[in-house]
């Protein structure tokens, strides 16, 4: 499945990274609506999601990590099993817990 991305600004363009950082998160959106779903939680939060072609969990399509310090999220790890292509995201908090 490939994703195709424009990008509206005064270029109209986006750097290869930040492309195939879209491309990779769109197709893990996509593809999460249709196939099987597997989902893994410690204490409540939720650790990992595992998207497969169907429940027999046969083929697996993709993989996504999460990580927390305390009850915020710092950290996804996405990858794409196929390519093993991985998108990790960041998240920072300020002082006052805003993101």
């Amino acid at each position: 499945m490939g994703v195709i991305v424009t990008k509206p600004t005064s270029l109209g363009i986006f750097n290869q990274v930040e492309k195939l950082a879209l491309e990779l998160e769109m197709e893990f959106k996509a593809v999460k609506l249709y196939c099987y779903k597997e989902f893994t939680y410690v204490d409540g939060q939720l650790t990992g999601v595992n998207v497969y072609e169907d429940n027999t969990k046969t083929v697996q399509l993709f993989n996504k990590i999460l990580a927390y310090t305390g009850s915020r999220l710092t950290q996804t790890v996405l990858t794409r099993i196929s390519d093993g292509a991985t998108l990790t995201k960041d998240f920072v908090y300020d002082v006052d817990n805003n993101l």
